[in-house]
């Protein structure tokens, strides 16, 4: 399959929570971003430029591409910070990920529940009738799309969401290391124990890490992360110092030969 490299302006916002939030409640369609083996992941441009979006839906027509990752603001930020009720904000989130799918042309889409550090488990059941995978149940897939995957994908302090990253309704699991976190992540026992059990039980289907300060994303081909299929998520870790990159990338490979 053909690899595509694009590279995305910086976005307006602190962070890629807000952008989507500021999205959905515009009704402005997310803007992917192509990375490198296979990888596709939807991010933000500006507001209001719709080029990008519609010259990638035009290209995927023409050429299936392999697979699709799209992350969401738990619905949970919606009804929070903008007052909408519960039936609103799901409906917003549905409509806003069903729009930006349409029209695509891919074998897998991965549909990731993004979940803010500030948000807890018990939280998000309370807020939200019904279960994530139903939410998720509810976006139509395209004729154009052979399988949609259900995931969950963690921000901030891991320790705090390790019953929701095993949660058995998702089918994958992905998470964040930002930079203040590296240390837990790095060296924390529990982290080692947590993902050897993902491993060993079914429920874990791939690692993310992401250590980055900003969104302004370009994909590295010499950057590599734990498998899964033809699937290699390494988004951030340029905008970071090259040697740190690498240590850490050294240190999970280290790990994942132990683990096995």
């Amino acid at each position: 399959m053909t690899n595509i490299t694009t590279t995305l302006p910086y976005l307006p916002f602190d962070n890629i929570q807000d952008s989507l939030v500021y999205s959905i409640l515009h009704d402005i369609p997310t803007i992917p971003l192509i990375k490198g083996e296979n990888l596709i992941e939807i991010v933000l441009e500006r507001p209001g430029n719709m080029a990008c979006l519609n010259n990638f839906k035009k290209e995927m027509s023409e050429k299936k591409k392999s697979a699709l990752s799209i992350y969401f603001p738990d619905p949970v930020t919606l009804i929070e910070n903008y007052k909408l009720s519960a039936n609103q904000s799901l409906d917003k989130v549905r409509l806003h990920v069903q729009n930006s799918i349409n029209g695509l042309n891919l074998e897998k889409i991965y549909l990731f529940l993004d979940v803010s550090q500030s948000l807890k488990y018990k939280k998000l059941n309370s807020k939200i009738p019904g279960s994530w995978r139903d939410l998720l149940s509810r976006i139509d897939k395209p004729s154009s799309v052979d399988e949609l995957v259900y995931g969950i994908h963690i921000r901030g302090n891991i320790e705090e969401h390790w019953n929701l990253m095993l949660d058995p309704n998702f089918d994958i699991i992905s998470f964040d290391v930002v930079k203040n976190d590296m240390p837990f992540a790095l060296d924390n026992a529990c982290l080692k124990e947590k993902y050897s059990n993902w491993r060993n039980s079914g429920n874990f289907s791939y690692g993310v890490v992401q250590a980055r300060e900003n969104i302004g994303i370009t994909y590295q081909d010499n950057l590599e992360l734990f498998r899964r299929e033809d699937m290699i998520h390494a988004s951030g870790l340029e905008t970071l110092d090259p040697a740190l990159c690498y240590k850490i990338l050294n240190h999970l490979n280290n790990l994942k030969e132990k683990i096995k």
